[in-house]
């Protein structure tokens, strides 16, 4: 072999090596899918304990006798799991406890808080009568026979910045506190959300029964049990384990309650400033998880064991450096160089998702990533009566990491009517044959329909007038029409969806929602509601009718642009940021074999030719 020949070989060898080394870190490891996680406690004799998730805790179902009963339906497990609730557990995990709520005068004290709108770990409580239709249900009433627990338990729905009772005490008095006689009244068949306060941890037990007005007479569904477990320590006892206590390993950072970040009297100790405070500081109930990496909790044990706390934290400003727990060897110190060694290359510049503001396109703006099978609904403001046509991109990622994409188009008949003007609509997809396709649930039907069969009819019934706080989208006292987070009567409620049984068997179940154009004759706005005092939580996207938008971009420290990694821009969509320009989306993109075997071959070729001219 010619030396010509051998360099050609080796040349061909090394861009194999190249080519299949890069091929090999787009494959999928080869390991066994995980087999779903059996839900806590469920062995023999014990509850099914539920701390995350969402449920229809009050569901009612239509038998074929003609009768109704009620039981539990969860997504935690699975999608329409239904469970006897007697056997189930609603979990309300530590990280709930929060403060502010003292400071509301409807409630008036501190308690452990489930959001109307869905949290990531966290139980995601409503009820749902919407199968009463079948029989021709009209007015629906779930009735509370009986309530006991350790605290007091409350009930509302936010509209904008205002806490809504709607409880009905034996008198029929709105209250915004259960108690024994209490009615949520519904007057039609719906599928609803609202906020959840207890004011002590501990066991609660509510007995429920529903009733479903018809054209031939009331029907009544026989009363059902419902089991809280409030606090990490009840959790622990509905499970069957003794409370193992804190974790006792020491952290620093944020140990703030969900939806109220710094809250310094949140179990836990957390301040406002990760990195600041110390994770395990600061009274707590009992088992409360302190400690952690950054502030995070650690783990609660079982059988009375101490609960295995965080690694050491970075030391709080101010502070020494942190300590070893006694009995654990000291962390291994990074070797010294020796003297007179040549320095190291410094690190390269730290690359930081920043906002950068720029002149809007179209007027249209924003994105929203919806987690895996769940559905969400926020509100929609719209300023103007006419016609409007929102062009939404929909993205989300196959399980064997290529990109699925596709468009639709929503139409809203605004201050008149259209083909869908009350009920409950969820957007969503489905995957046929390997293609993303935008649909949407009628849950009236159960059908999902084609985007553009439907025009949202909002008339009288989502007129309203804004409040202070939304300037985004409209002034205070303008007259505005809503599609609001909460449903209402006469009005299309409009949400999002991501458990069609195709798109999560083929999807990894997150779905990216992007406005990619508004037509109409005023502003329009989709956001989240805040919580206590916080008007407007996440926003998700709309038209600003002109001027600049917020898009998020890498940028050093210097303010030089760079390249964000994966799972920055991975979080960033998970926020519901809009990326830049310069900014890829996440998700991996497969290499085609064929172009991987093409290339070897074409530099094959090049060896074979290289030997007949040696």
């Amino acid at each position: 072999m010619t030396a010509l020949t051998r360099r050609a070989a080796a040349g061909l060898a090394g861009a194999m090596a190249a080519l299949l080394a890069g091929w090999g870190a787009f494959l999928p490891a080869a390991e066994a899918a995980p087999a779903p996680a059996a839900p806590a406690g469920a062995g023999a004799g014990q509850p099914t304990v539920l701390t995350s998730g969402h449920m229809d805790l009050f569901n009612i179902a239509a038998d074929t006798d003609g009768t109704i009963s009620l039981n539990l339906k969860e997504d935690a497990t699975g999608t329409g799991v239904e469970r006897a609730p007697e056997e189930t557990v609603v979990g309300v995990v530590e990280k709930t406890f929060t403060t502010k709520s003292a400071a509301v005068p409807q409630l008036g004290t501190p308690g452990f808080l489930l959001d109307q709108v869905q949290q990531a770990g966290i139980v995601w409580p409503g009820w749902d009568s919407g199968a009463a239709r079948q029989l021709g249900g009209t007015a629906v009433r779930f009735v509370v026979e009986q309530l006991e627990g350790p605290g007091k338990v409350f009930l509302w729905e936010t509209n904008f910045a205002t806490l809504n009772p709607i409880l009905r005490d034996a008198a029929g008095v709105p209250s915004f506190q259960m108690a024994p006689g209490s009615v949520i009244a519904q007057p039609e068949p719906a599928h609803q959300h609202a906020n959840w306060l207890f004011s002590a941890p501990g066991t609660y037990r509510m007995t429920v029964r529903a009733e479903v007005d018809t054209p031939g007479g009331t029907l009544t569904a026989p009363a059902r049990t419902y089991t809280w477990a409030v606090g990490d320590a009840a959790i622990a006892a509905a499970q069957g384990h003794d409370n193992g206590g804190s974790g006792s390993g020491s952290g620093s950072g944020n140990d703030g309650a969900a939806g109220a970040p710094g809250d310094s009297s949140t179990p836990g100790g957390g301040s406002s400033a990760p990195g600041a405070g110390n994770g395990g500081s600061g009274a707590a109930p009992s088992g409360t998880p302190t400690g952690g990496v950054n502030g995070a909790n650690g783990g609660n044990s079982a059988n009375g064991a101490n609960g295995a706390g965080g690694a050491n934290g970075a030391p709080a400003p101010g502070g020494g450096a942190t300590q070893a727990p006694s009995g654990q060897a000291p962390a291994a110190q990074a070797p010294q160089s020796p003297a007179g060694q040549a320095a190291q290359a410094p690190a390269a510049p730290v690359c930081i998702p920043t906002p950068v503001e720029r002149t809007a396109s179209g007027g249209a703006s924003g994105s929203h990533t919806i987690p895996a099978n769940t559905h969400v609904h926020p509100n929609w403001v719209f300023t103007q009566p006419g016609t409007y046509t929102v062009g939404l991109a929909l993205n989300a990622t196959a399980k064997d990491g290529t990109r699925l994409s596709t468009t639709t188009t929503l139409t809203f008949n605004v201050g008149g009517n259209g083909t869908a003007n009350s009920g409950h609509y969820d957007l969503g997809a489905v995957v046929d044959g390997g293609q993303l396709r935008a649909a949407v649930k009628d849950d009236n039907s159960g059908q999902w329909l084609d985007p553009a069969s439907l025009s949202f009819g909002l008339g009288e019934a989502a007129a309203t007038t804004a409040p202070a706080g939304i300037d985004f989208v409209a002034g205070a006292g303008e007259r505005i029409y809503m599609i609001s987070s909460s449903q209402v009567s006469g009005v299309p409620w409009l949400g999002a969806n991501t458990q069609h049984p195709s798109f999560r068997e083929a999807t990894t179940g997150e779905l990216t929602l992007s406005v990619t154009s508004v037509s109409g004759p005023g502003k329009m706005a989709v956001f989240e509601s805040g919580t206590f005092g916080q008007l407007v939580g996440q926003q998700w996207f709309g038209s600003s009718g002109g001027g600049t938008e917020t898009v998020w971009e890498g940028r050093t420290a210097d303010g030089q642009p760079c390249e964000l990694s994966p799972e920055q821009i991975a979080q960033l969509e998970r926020e519901g940021k809009k990326l830049g320009n310069n900014l890829a989306h996440s998700g991996s993109e497969v290499i085609d074999p064929l172009a991987v075997t093409l290339a070897l071959l074409c530099v094959g070729g090049v060896v074979l030719y290289t030997r007949k001219r040696a």
